[in-house]
């Protein structure tokens, strides 16, 4: 009973720590300089909590 408790706990653990990752891939990332949207053919992507974006559009 005890081993089953630990392997349901871990795979509920693992579950909710991935959530956030599949959350931020989901999110659609915007380019904004004083307020106005600049529209740009390359997304932004987030790695290693930067963003990066196109250099050539600023």
């Amino acid at each position: 009973m005890k081993r089953i408790f630990s392997v349901v706990f871990l795979i509920f653990l693992l579950v909710i720590t991935s959530l956030p990752a599949y959350a931020a891939a989901a999110t659609n990332i915007q380019i904004k300089v004083d307020g106005v949207v600049i529209p740009s053919e390359v997304d932004p992507e987030i790695r290693n909590t930067r963003t990066m974006v196109p250099l050539r559009v600023i």
